[in-house]
């Protein structure tokens, strides 16, 4: 299976886990503090909307090499 946004990510992604998400409060914010704790930017903070409701996210690969996600939960329609 593939991946939403793995196309996205240069060099792509390898099978198994893909990636971690943490939901945070506040996406601005936690951008710029995990860029200066040295997180290197995959995709740029976005908005995406559809059944699942709307959100704002981003990718990063932390400086030990884990892929992750970070998401602002603006509205959800699966709870």
């Amino acid at each position: 299976p593939t991946v939403i946004f793995e196309d996205k990510i240069e060099g792509g992604v390898a099978p198994g886990l893909t990636h971690a998400v943490f939901e945070v409060d506040d996406l601005d914010a936690e951008f710029e503090r995990i860029k200066a704790l040295g997180g290197e930017v995959l995709i740029e903070p976005l908005f995406a909307s559809g059944g699942f409701g709307s959100r704002r996210l981003a990718f990063f690969r932390s400086p030990g090499g884990l892929v992750f996600e970070v998401i602002q939960i603006l509205e959800d329609k699966l709870r």
